[in-house]
């Protein structure tokens, strides 16, 4: 069986009390399918006050995976400090080393 690919809501967020569920049937749909169950998955979750850098660790994270199967597909040089400054947002702190 396999599903069109689209996003998933695997947390679930009650405005009562301030909190965030997970929703266990969900997460278990994508993660049993036949094409993931034999892969390594991370499940990662950004939240936090406005404008403190969520959206740029998420674009950083999927930067970094896009370039690391380009490489892989290419052998392209590493992710380098200068790309990673580049797609800095405002509040976001950044150290090269």
């Amino acid at each position: 069986m396999r599903v069109e690919p689209g996003p998933v809501q695997i947390v679930t967020v009650s405005k009562d009390d301030h909190s965030f569920g997970l929703d266990t049937e969900a997460l278990s749909q994508i993660l049993l399918a036949p094409e993931v169950q034999d892969k390594n998955v991370v499940v990662l979750s950004v939240a936090g006050a406005f404008r403190k850098g969520k959206s740029f660790l998420l674009d950083f994270m999927l930067r970094y995976m896009y370039r690391k199967v380009s490489r892989a597909a290419t052998r392209s040089p590493r992710l380098t400090c200068p790309d990673i400054i580049s797609a800095q947002s405002t509040q976001a702190k950044i150290t090269c080393r």
